[in-house]
């Protein structure tokens, strides 16, 4: 039995939103409404970027399905980062800036590779260099404490694998061991 990929993202488009349903129904009592707004706009960027994938050799403009879709996912990830880090009220001074900017650089660096570099192994690398030092922060935040609660060792564990993942598959397609048609 095989599961074609059009499947595979409509499965992880719904596990998202109800994930991030439970998820904010869980934090809806805590006071922190930065928190709430950021995790929201997280999981709908998020599947934002899955419909837009999903919609990919369907004849939709591949600004949408390549760039819109990478910029909204990696805009999710950075919100998504900054809910977590919030829930501690930790997101704030230099390390908001830092998160936001470097987000911006990304978004503009996407727009250049795009319009200029436009190769998927490009655009996979620098959506994996990314994805890898966003993915960063909250385990940054988290390890670095001395009262963190074994959930959130658990949670910064699981973001230094796909830290991982991220660093393995940059290397790959940059060293193009791994060449994407």
């Amino acid at each position: 039995m095989t599961i074609d990929t059009i499947t595979i993202i409509i499965l992880i488009m719904i596990g998202n939103l109800l994930t991030g349903g439970f998820i904010f129904a869980y934090i809806f009592k805590k006071q922190n409404i930065e928190s709430k707004i950021a995790f929201v706009l997280a999981k709908l960027l998020q599947s934002l970027a899955w419909l837009f994938i999903l919609l990919r050799d369907t004849g939709m403009p591949e600004i949408f399905t390549y760039l819109f879709a990478n910029i909204f996912m990696i805009a999710a990830v950075m919100f998504e980062g900054w809910a977590i880090i919030q829930l501690r009220e930790l997101f704030k001074g230099k390390l908001k800036l830092a998160h936001f900017i470097f987000t911006s650089i990304i978004g503009l660096a996407m727009i250049i590779t795009y319009f200029w570099f436009n190769t998927i192994n490009n655009r996979v690398f620098l959506f994996a260099i990314a994805s890898a030092v966003l993915v960063l922060a909250p385990p940054i935040v988290f390890l670095t404490r001395k009262d963190r609660s074994v959930l959130e060792i658990v949670y910064s564990i699981a973001n230094l694998l796909a830290v991982v993942f991220f660093l393995v598959r940059s290397v790959n397609v940059y060293a193009e061991f791994y060449v994407l048609d």
